[in-house]
């Protein structure tokens, strides 16, 4: 793969692109009637696993080489998993939340050494956003940039809490189906 002389180039904007988020707790309230607990244990395996995950794709993507192909792998995984979310009961939720993070802990380590290694190395900490901000300045970077994604996010919000209204699982299948826009990005426009 060849480095491009910029750090915000083709392969840095793309898999930008590729992040979402979800709307878990109103959908688990709806089949639990009590998120918090329930909520708490899903996510607390769930995010253990993802980050036990990364170290080992990553430590795959390494000796693969196969930086592309993981992220590919994780995010298809992922996307597929929040179709599954108008599963009728909590522990089919559960199986179904398990693998969306499987998928994220996959993903995470290739997705980030893909970009790390789209930028030249003298400038490879710009391609993320805290590192292109002067040192005093990082944290006002993060929270702009943030601020952007959640403007971003609002229409986003806006159709998913439409959709809920009609059919609490209708958010997760639309997601799903925009989540695999994620992968068409990848496969086409990510070197």
């Amino acid at each position: 793969m060849s480095k491009n002389k910029t750090y915000l180039n083709r392969n840095v904007l793309m898999t930008g692109f590729t992040s979402r988020s979800p709307l878990i707790q109103a959908f688990v309230r709806s089949i639990t009637m009590s998120a918090g607990p329930v909520l708490g244990v899903m996510e607390g395996v769930a995010e253990s696993l993802a980050s036990l995950l990364k170290v080992f794709s990553g430590y795959y993507s390494d000796l693969l080489g196969k930086r592309k192909a993981l992220t590919i792998f994780g995010y298809l995984l992922s996307s597929l998993s929040k179709m599954l979310f108008f599963v009728p009961n909590i522990f089919a939720l559960f199986f179904v939340r398990f693998f969306d993070k499987v998928g994220k802990g996959v993903r995470t380590a290739p997705r980030d050494a893909l970009i790390s290694e789209s930028v030249p190395t003298n400038i490879i900490g710009k391609a993320f956003v805290s590192d292109a901000a002067p040192g005093n300045s990082k944290a006002t970077a993060l929270g702009f940039y943030n601020t952007i994604v959640g403007i971003g996010l609002l229409p986003a919000s806006l159709i998913a809490g439409f959709l809920f209204v009609v059919a609490p699982s209708l958010p997760f299948i639309f997601g799903g189906v925009m989540a695999l826009s994620a992968v068409v990005i990848l496969l086409f426009l990510v070197d």
